[in-house]
């Protein structure tokens, strides 16, 4: 956090502490979430048998790609403008922002459960090519409904930017997640189970925060003023948002749809234990594309455009210097991780993880880069970048799986989110006039290089037990790494004063 703490926004000192406060609280927030989702996904995969795991993960692949039209765009344009009417107190379009998004939300996702539910048993039966597939997809039509309340509650509050409930949200709902699952699951539910634990979390969740929501909106204070206007203005700037939010996940789900149907339902099961593994690295990047969404959008009202470039660069430098050592040490112990948290069933997508972490080291970045174009209006390029991605992405699919299976899935994975990134940081480049600090690149890259060379050689020549070979070898490496990186000036004395130090 010593980036975080002096370097991540420099607007005044009121938004400086803010935004400080905030990226560290989304950050632990983000790791919490991270650990339970994996922790569920362990459960599942332990639990149920491979082709129900693949099973559940096909039909949510499947759902969540309709729910791409979720709301048209309008969940992230709410915090957006939320963000923005909030800084120019303007509280009575606030007000009316909130209840258009609600029923332009409901109109969509409404007719979207109407269309799932009646096409769930063709889908069973010549897609999935199971019965036991319909009744899921019944399930997650209950699903859809009842997570657009979640989803819009914790919408409003990060527009607020009451960040410390915006984080609390996600975790609480995991771990209602988690028990009601182990409940389902020695209830003997099967592959049910974790459908009804998701409803349940939803409802319980957005009970739990129903006083601090109407505490923070005050909702009978001010009056709806042309809602019909709003919607407009909702849906021309969230209509090209459709991909962000789900950005990252939308290639996942077309992989496990073409895999759904050239490949068998075990191999999905693989997939889906191995992608997940390798998003989990994301999650530095996400929690500060969180926090850079609504205050990029504050500094770009406030015609404070070099604050966003040094915001960026300075965000660049923190998920790489913790991001790239982790990836390159998991990959090197690959087999050994997979085998010890999903089972020896799982080992086969050792090689297929490392592709994925390759592409995900890059994709940590380009989410950033995401935020930052969506705070500042940039919604088309936004829209733009990630469908070319996406279309490339099922190209590939379709010319790969059919002979590669899930390794083709990998590589046309971590290919598109490589482009992703390529794309929108020359657009923040050439339009923006964001520069990026290429010393501190390739400091950063010759580093973490340094630090898998040590590892790999510790692994070779020690031999002590696996746990204490990986413990030693990431203690001796890691703090080769941190010397180097204080010899190369990328993190310095100063910087860790500055973290130290009362305010």
């Amino acid at each position: 956090t010593f980036i975080i703490k002096h370097n991540f926004l420099i607007f005044n000192v009121s938004i400086e502490k803010r935004t400080t406060k905030a990226a560290l609280i989304v950050s632990v927030a983000g790791i919490v979430v991270v650990l339970l989702s994996y922790l569920l996904r362990v459960i599942l995969a332990r639990t149920l048998t491979l082709a129900d795991y693949g099973l559940f993960y096909a039909v949510f692949a499947v759902v969540q790609l309709f729910l791409f039209f979720e709301g048209f765009g309008t969940p992230t344009a709410l915090v957006k403008f939320i963000s923005q009417f909030k800084s120019q107190e303007e509280y009575g379009k606030i007000k009316t922002i909130i209840f258009s998004t609600f029923f332009i939300q409901l109109i969509s996702l409404s007719f979207i459960s109407l269309i799932l539910y009646l096409i769930a048993p063709f889908l069973a039966e010549h897609y999935f090519k199971t019965s036991a597939a319909e009744l899921l997809i019944k399930l997650f039509v209950l699903y859809i409904l009842l997570g657009f309340l979640f989803k819009l509650t914790r919408g409003i509050f990060n527009g607020f930017q009451k960040f410390k409930i915006f984080a609390l949200m996600e975790p609480i709902r995991l771990i209602i997640v988690i028990f009601s699952l182990f409940i389902l699951l020695a209830l003997d539910y099967g592959v049910l189970a974790p459908i009804l634990a998701f409803n349940i979390a939803w409802i319980l969740t957005v009970l739990f925060f129903v006083i601090p929501l109407f505490k923070t909106v005050k909702f009978s204070k001010y009056k709806i003023s042309k809602p019909y206007l709003m919607g407009r203005k909702l849906l021309k700037f969230g209509f090209p948002l459709m991909f962000v939010g789900v950005s990252s996940k939308v290639i996942s789900y077309l992989d496990t749809i073409v895999l759904t149907y050239f490949i068998g339902l075990d191999q999905v099961g693989i997939y889906n234990a191995i992608l997940p593994s390798s998003l989990i690295f994301l999650f530095l990047g996400n929690a500060l594309a969180n926090v850079l969404l609504p205050v990029s959008s504050e500094l770009w009202v406030s015609k404070l455009k070099d604050k966003i470039s040094s915001s960026l660069n300075n965000a660049y430098k923190f998920v790489l210097f913790f991001t790239l050592p982790l990836i390159l040490a998991v990959m090197i112990y690959a087999e050994f991780f997979i085998g010890f948290v999903f089972g020896e069933g799982f080992v086969p997508g050792a090689n297929v993880f490392r592709i994925l972490l390759i592409g995900v080291a890059f994709f940590s970045i380009a989410v950033m880069n995401n935020s930052i174009l969506v705070g500042v209006g940039k919604t088309k390029t936004v829209m733009k970048i990630l469908i070319s991605a996406s279309i490339i992405n099922l190209i590939l699919n379709l010319i790969l799986i059919p002979s590669f299976g899930i390794m083709g899935a990998a590589v046309s994975t971590s290919f598109s989110y490589i482009l992703v990134l390529a794309f929108n940081y020359n657009f923040i480049k050439e339009k923006m006039g964001v520069s990026l600090n290429k010393s501190n690149i390739v400091k950063l890259v010759i580093g973490s290089l340094i630090f898998a060379l040590i590892l790999l050689i510790l692994k070779s020549v020690v031999d002590w037990g696996i746990w204490y070979e990986l413990i030693f070898g990431i203690l001796v490496s890691g703090a080769v790494y941190v010397l180097f990186m204080f010899k190369m000036k990328v993190i310095t004395i100063s910087e860790l004063r500055r973290l130290v130090r009362k305010e």
